[in-house]
């Protein structure tokens, strides 16, 4: 599905009253993937915070620094985070959290933060290609 198709469907699916939070997550990462971030919160901002999951807010951290509300993504990251830890099904993942986390240190300018987040992301990645582009991130941040 191109950008524009998935932008196209995600608004369609705006117009419904209740949306269940994997809607929202699929409808939110369709408004980041067409730089359209306040879009993606407004419709993250229909979940009630009970109810929020880690991989819901995620989505948010990244459109909140896509909109450079840095210290709301780093809040929002730490929590996805948390979250995330206790969720079994996302161990094989836990690698993007501390990815998302060190994004948010390097935009707040403390990067210190920034490489301890990105090294605990190597450490703790299971796919290859995504642990190269980890490492490639670390050099470009060191230097």
């Amino acid at each position: 599905m191109s950008a524009k198709a998935g932008v196209g469907f995600a608004e369609s699916l705006l117009s419904e009253n209740q949306l269940a939070p994997y809607a929202v997550r699929a409808v939110a990462k369709a408004f980041l993937t067409d730089n359209s971030p306040k879009k993606a919160l407004e419709v993250i901002a229909r979940i009630e915070s009970e109810n929020i999951a880690h991989w819901l807010l995620y989505r948010k951290a990244e459109a909140q620094l896509a909109i450079d509300d840095n210290n709301g993504a780093l809040k929002s990251a730490n929590v996805a985070l948390k979250l995330a830890e206790n969720d079994p099904k996302a161990k094989d993942r836990i690698s993007i959290y501390h990815d998302l986390l060190s994004k948010c240190y390097e935009q707040l300018k403390e990067n210190t933060n920034a490489l301890s987040e990105l090294g605990i992301a190597i450490k703790k990645c299971t796919d290859s290609r995504y642990k190269q582009e980890l490492k490639n991130a670390l050099n470009i941040l060191k230097h």
